[in-house]
């Protein structure tokens, strides 16, 4: 029997010595797994045994893992898969220079966290001088856990979907099985025909061109507050038209840096350009997603470029895999790689991931939003009208930019946890379209609404379905940090009233 389906409601899973029978106590389960739903408003409590995955995407899997008692410390404990082997940069075994798991049996759906930990994602983690280290449990309090469900088969155009079980492991530092639990991984309902990244690498220009092709699109997921289905509509001919003129050119080498460079066009409109920090393993072996969501109002599309870090090194057939290299340039770039006092391994932050969400409404190019993330925050930005994003993945020369960016996404008068389901559909067509055709607030002004709003109680959009809230608590501000292949957005202004708490309170 799987660990959460002993509980059912969310009053038991808030006092789980009452929730647990006696029948199923089990030989590892002094703590204890469930799946989180958005913020837990819109679904108090979902049993861990389904779960939708992205097709040819990423998405996360929002988790909260407790202990079953309170007691004499435990841990620190580490989530991670069955799957997953204690990496080793220096063996001789390129499985162990993997620092992700996978799905059940299952090559094609890679399980990826962040924050450079090679054990797995950390039950709990405590400042200290400003870092996150690993702590110890005593409490019988929540800790929100993040695995992000890659899905990369290796030929997109031919694939099959088919479900997927993940078996998650609990474990202390010395392997020690503290909880488990079994999810099924699903294939969305209404994904028949998704969209899907299609590259073609151009040796002579020496870059890849991705478009997005298929019938369906899914409606907007957020990365830290995930829906436990994807929802998926049909491209309708205004899409399909933007989707034709969409395309995302990869340069694998922009400057003889051994640093690549990502140009999204529309047309001969450029809507982005990202760089930085974005070395050749991630164009050669494809360490990067990208996505297009339908955006809640309707009227946007939030284009999702992803990229990750989760290898210590490469072995040569999989520098190989899409034919950019010959088995002497793999075995060359391999070299170069491990070369020096700063091989790949102790130069990069691994495992980690790093996205950027474009939003962009197809009859006004001039106005983007861009969401991304600082410091465990999830924060939105507008770019500056007319221009297209000028972001990077940070490089030491960057510090001083990263300083400013994360004391720009301090806490602010109005910080909300869940920048989408708490206004920012609103935010944006404040902007843009003052008048929301679906909230019965639309022709007040915005602190008008704002303040109606501190009055009420979760105000959902039937259109939308997100909530116009403005939540009173005020995170503490983070220390200043800068940590590898953190976000840089260089020409847009931070939205104060879109910046998350972190993410790690829940």
């Amino acid at each position: 029997m799987k660990i959460a389906q002993i509980a059912n409601t969310h009053s038991a899973i808030r006092n789980p010595q009452s929730a647990i029978p006696k029948e199923v106590v089990m030989a590892h389960d002094d703590v204890l797994i469930r799946v989180v739903e958005r913020n837990d408003v819109t679904s108090p409590f979902a049993a861990v045994d389904r779960v939708d995955y992205q097709p040819f995407g990423v998405k996360a899997l929002k988790l909260a893992v407790w202990r079953r008692q309170a007691g004499p410390p435990i841990g620190p404990l580490w989530v991670r898969p069955q799957t997953y082997p204690t990496p080793d940069a220096r063996s001789s075994d390129a499985r162990l220079w993997r620092v992700h798991g996978t799905a059940d049996s299952d090559p094609d759906l890679w399980v990826v966290w962040g924050a450079g930990d090679e054990m797995g994602f950390c039950v709990h983690m405590r400042e200290n001088h400003g870092e996150k280290a690993p702590a110890p449990l005593t409490t019988t309090e929540e800790h929100p856990i993040y695995l992000h469900l890659i899905h990369r088969p290796a030929d997109p155009q031919q694939h099959l979907l088919a479900s997927k079980t993940l078996t998650l492991h609990v474990v202390d530092a010395d392997g020690e099985l503290f909880g488990q639990a079994t999810i099924s991984l699903t294939v969305p309902d209404t994904a028949v025909n998704p969209l899907r990244p299609l590259w073609q690498w151009d040796p002579q220009a020496g870059a890849s061109t991705i478009r997005l092709a298929g019938a369906q699109l899914p409606r907007y997921v957020s990365r830290w507050w995930p829906t436990r289905q994807v929802q998926y509509v049909d491209v309708d001919g205004a899409t399909a038209a933007f989707l034709q003129q969409l395309k995302l050119v990869y340069q694998r080498d922009a400057g003889g840096g051994e640093r690549g460079e990502l140009t999204v066009w529309h047309g001969a409109t450029k809507l982005a350009q990202i760089g930085g920090e974005l070395r050749l393993p991630l164009h050669d072996y494809r360490l990067c997603a990208f996505e297009l969501f339908q955006f809640p109002d309707g009227q946007r599309l939030a284009l999702r470029l992803y990229f990750y870090w989760a290898n210590l090194n490469f072995a040569l057939e999989e520098l190989m895999a899409f034919g950019v290299h010959t088995p002497a340039g793999a075995a060359e770039m391999l070299a170069q790689l491990n070369a020096g006092n700063f091989p790949w391994a102790k130069r990069e932050e691994v495992p980690d991931l790093e996205r950027f969400d474009l939003l962009l409404n197809p009859a006004n190019l001039d106005v983007k939003f861009v969401g991304s993330d600082i410091h465990w925050k999830e924060y939105w930005s507008v770019v500056d009208e007319g221009q297209a994003l000028d972001a990077r993945l940070a490089t030491k020369r960057d510090i001083p930019a990263v300083l400013l960016q994360v004391w720009q996404t301090r806490a602010k008068p109005r910080p909300v946890r869940d920048p989408l389901a708490y206004g920012l559909c609103d935010r944006v067509r404040e902007i843009t379209d003052p008048r929301c055709p679906h909230r019965p607030l639309s022709g007040e002004p915005l602190q008008r609404r704002l303040a109606r709003a501190e009055r009420e109680t979760h105000v959902l959009c039937p259109g939308c379905q997100t909530y116009f809230n403005v939540q009173k608590d005020v995170s503490k501000a983070p220390g200043a940090k800068w940590g590898k292949h953190a976000p840089l957005l260089k020409n847009a202004a931070v939205l104060e009233d879109a910046i998350s708490s972190e993410v790690l309170e829940g």
